[in-house]
């Protein structure tokens, strides 16, 4: 609440020596209550029930209503009274008359939010109270970190189902005018739960119109019948304890879960050798490091300059990796070299004249050995190809439904094609580039970057482009070198 304007009146009307004024009361409410942005981040940490949530909103969405229109009035009759005490001989009893109007508006506001505090209290259990105790004490950091992730992740589901409608031949004009009009403000002015409840109210509107089949996830082919298939074992890039990423392997079920490389370094992009027997990874965006599976035996193939997205060739032998020549973001111009993991003799990969025009990046070959996927800009923005080894015969394979994101209005870019084992489907990401973020662009805007962040897909393609599926979120998909149909995900 606001009672700066009527302090400032009554200190004008009855001034009082600081000696004479007695010390305030204390707040008979300090420690009693739980903040409705408290309880709201710590929903699921509580475990709070679905009747419990329902309440909660209501309560929220009352009090919002509600004091959004003693606020318009407490503005208004501040005004009133700050009029009349600015002038040059004011009526006493008017001023005072309209100070109770202040007073009243004030008055009602503060019920208002104590009664709604009380009844937040009343929903909880004694375990819950307990526990929100705790978390207030602990600090609000982790509170407020999980619930940019929540957000995010509903910004992303969004922006499926906004994909899903346009697919499917539906306007999702609707949805991205309540993304740019309704969540966006909501989101710069920081009021998190009416961003979080919109969302909820957009994402139920999606559910609802949305027909059945589409945006469907892919699923691959199922198991010859009665074939028992143990538990595969993949490596990922995930942000460390230390703040810098390392790789880990673990199950594809997410069990035995280890770190395979220092904490020191930044460690990304790991790539499993088609034979099973070497990983090659990079290591602070620059040196390519080869290692056993489990982290053993680090050896540099090469460093300096800006290396990045390794990838094997079918004989185990030979590394492709894309070099990047300018620009602070890491997607302006590259081109793909080769090198021989036994001599480390290196060359530039494509020799097809046409080829060497463009900026070609993150390529992976075929099993075949005679075909390669790769990320191109020959056609605007980057989008898959798939040429001949030399770069010949190239063509796009993966064409987005739609070349820009209809919420944030920035175009549509793809990355990193990875090869199934058996040489049908391509993985690649899918989205709006990173150097859209404020790192790059200079102009801090963090919901922006939150909502740049949920556009982040994998996508399955078959080596013709007839067939084209969505995985689900992420980003640097990989597949497991002994199984044929089934995209893992590396989530750096």
């Amino acid at each position: 609440m606001r009672h700066i304007a009527v302090l400032a009146l009554l200190a004008v009307l009855c001034p009082l020596f600081a000696a004479d004024a007695p010390p305030p009361p204390a707040d008979p409410f300090a420690g009693a209550f739980f903040q409705p942005e408290l309880v709201f981040s710590a929903r699921e940490r509580i475990a709070m029930t679905r009747e419990q949530e329902e309440s909660f909103s209501a309560l929220v969405a009352d009090m919002q209503a509600r004091s959004t229109d003693l606020r318009s009035r407490l503005e208004h009759e501040t005004a009133a009274l700050s009029a009349l005490a600015q002038q040059v001989h004011p009526d006493a009893a008017m001023l005072l008359a309209q100070l109770d109007k202040v007073l009243d508006c004030e008055r009602e506001l503060k019920r208002l939010h104590v009664g709604m505090l009380a009844a937040i209290k009343d929903l909880l259990t004694t375990g819950q109270q307990a526990q929100l105790r705790g978390l207030a004490q602990e600090g609000g950091a982790r509170l407020a970190d999980e619930a940019r992730q929540r957000l995010t992740a509903k910004v992303g589901r969004v922006e499926d189902g906004e994909r899903a409608w346009f697919e499917a031949g539906r306007d999702p004009a609707a949805i991205t005018t309540a993304m740019q009009e309704k969540v966006k403000p909501l989101l710069d002015a920081g009021e998190v739960i009416k961003a979080d409840l919109e969302l909820d109210r957009i994402l139920a509107q999606l559910a609802a119109g949305q027909p059945q089949d589409d945006d469907k996830p892919w699923q691959p082919p199922p198991p010859a019948p009665g074939a028992a298939r143990p538990l595969r074992e993949i490596i990922v890039s995930y942000g460390g304890e230390t703040g810098k990423r390392q790789l880990y392997r673990l199950n594809e079920d997410g069990s035995a879960r280890r770190c395979i490389t220092d904490g020191v370094h930044d460690c990304a992009m790991p790539r499993w050798s088609p034979d099973g027997q070497r990983i090659v990874y990079v290591q602070d965006d620059s040196t390519l490091l080869l290692a056993d599976p489990d982290g053993g035996n680090p050896r540099p193939l090469l460093s300096g300059g800006r290396n990045q997205t390794p990838s094997w060739s079918p004989d185990s032998r030979h590394v492709v990796w894309t070099e990047l020549t300018s620009g602070m973001s890491p997607f302006v111009t590259g081109r793909l070299r080769i090198i021989d993991t036994q001599t480390l003799e290196s060359r530039l990969l494509f020799s097809n004249p046409e080829q060497i025009k463009f900026s070609n990046m993150m390529a992976d070959i075929a099993p075949d050995g005679a075909t390669i996927a790769f990320a191109s800009n020959r056609s605007g923005q980057y989008r898959i190809w798939v040429s001949k080894l030399d770069g010949s015969d190239a063509r796009p394979v993966s064409e987005p439904a739609s070349a820009m994101n209809p919420t944030l209005q920035l175009p549509i870019e793809q990355k990193v094609p990875h090869w199934s084992p058996d040489g049908r489907w391509i993985a690649h990401w899918e989205g709006v580039e990173m150097s859209h973020l404020s790192l790059f662009t200079g102009k801090a805007d963090p919901q922006r970057d939150m909502l740049i962040a949920g556009t982040s897909k994998v996508w399955i393609v078959d080596r013709d482009g007839t067939e084209r599926f969505k995985a689900g979120r992420g980003d640097d998909p990989n597949w497991s070198p002994d199984v044929k149909g089934s995209v893992l995900d590396s989530d750096t």
